[in-house]
């Protein structure tokens, strides 16, 4: 492969990663928002990129370690993009988790306060009666 080749496809391998990353951050402040249609759009595209540069990237990383700049560069881009996704799953997870525990204590509040306007119709009729 020529130098000018191989120059134009760690370039390319950069770029993507870096729109991974930038589809990442969007995912994560997004989520911080409470965005969910937003978060998933932004994991949609992180996905749409990644399927793309997906053969690039695996035929750059079969050609071994390299002196050059560019695949340092690329390293330096996956592994940014790798903490983020990281960071980023394990906040979804969080926030899922949290969402959970929510819905349970408003499951369990209205199933309360159902029981307590059970308990609240016959008095009502009681009074109903006695007036």
């Amino acid at each position: 492969m020529s130098p000018a080749r191989e120059a134009s496809e760690h370039r390319a391998a950069v770029a993507a990663l870096e729109r991974m990353l930038v589809s990442s951050q969007r995912a994560w402040e997004a989520l911080e928002r409470d965005d969910g249609p937003a978060v998933l759009a932004a994991l949609d595209e992180r996905d749409a990129v990644q399927e793309i540069a997906a053969p690039l990237l695996a035929r750059l990383a079969g050609e071994g370690p390299s002196p050059g700049v560019w695949l340092t560069a690329v390293r330096e881009a996956a592994l940014a993009l790798h903490r983020w996704n990281g960071m980023l799953e394990a906040r979804i997870a969080e926030r899922r988790d949290q969402l959970a525990d929510e819905l349970q204590r408003l499951e369990t509040g209205s199933g309360a306060l159902a029981g307590y306007a059970g308990r609240s119709i016959p008095v009502a009729a009681r009074f109903e009666a006695v007036g």
